[in-house]
């Protein structure tokens, strides 16, 4: 198997690169013509559609300037852990 063909399956990779294409003020034409796509394509790996394959999710991190760990992160919701009792008796 070539390291082209493992697809990234990451909850919420997809909403990242989104999310991180729109605050940098990219279009999905401008992603698209980095990747030498089509937009239709483009659109499609952003809404799941299409599977990213990992040259793709490397070739966008590079687009975007992140580090691939920015794509992969999973926020983390407030209030994750239960509240915990800090008060002690002696």
């Amino acid at each position: 198997m070539q390291l082209s063909t493992i697809h990234v399956k990451v909850s919420g990779v997809t909403d990242n690169i989104r999310h991180i294409r729109r605050a940098k003020d990219y279009t999905q034409a401008y992603m698209a013509q980095h990747l030498d796509i089509s937009q239709t394509t483009y659109s499609n790996i952003e809404s799941g559609s299409v599977a990213l394959t990992l040259d793709r999710f490397l070739a966008i991190a590079q687009i975007l300037d992140v580090d691939t760990k920015e794509l992969l992160a999973v926020p983390m919701p407030e209030n994750n852990f239960p509240a915990v009792d800090q008060s002690f008796e002696d």
